[in-house]
């Protein structure tokens, strides 16, 4: 699918929940924040603690967990899924 329509498909989706698999086979799950002509960004949906399994990139300030948004440019997405629901 083309970048064009992932820019489409994001905007539309704003606020909802997606998997995001990249050209390396990588899948980032995260509720689309906000989309730009490069890429879109995702707020991470885990909420693993600071001695657990981190893979969507959060860090943590103070022990407390600080969901930096991650940046995903379209040229980089292989697929793109509207997940029904939270986990």
């Amino acid at each position: 699918m083309p970048g064009k329509d992932y820019y489409q498909m994001c905007r539309e989706g704003i606020g909802r929940a997606v998997e995001i698999q990249d050209h390396d086979g990588k899948r980032h799950r995260g509720v689309i924040e906000r989309v730009d002509r490069r890429g879109v960004y995702l707020k991470p949906l885990s909420q693993a603690g600071p001695d657990e399994d981190d893979r969507y990139g959060n860090s943590y300030l103070w022990g407390a967990p600080f969901f930096a948004p991650c940046f995903f440019p379209f040229a980089s997405i292989f697929a793109l899924t509207f997940l029904p629901f939270f986990w």
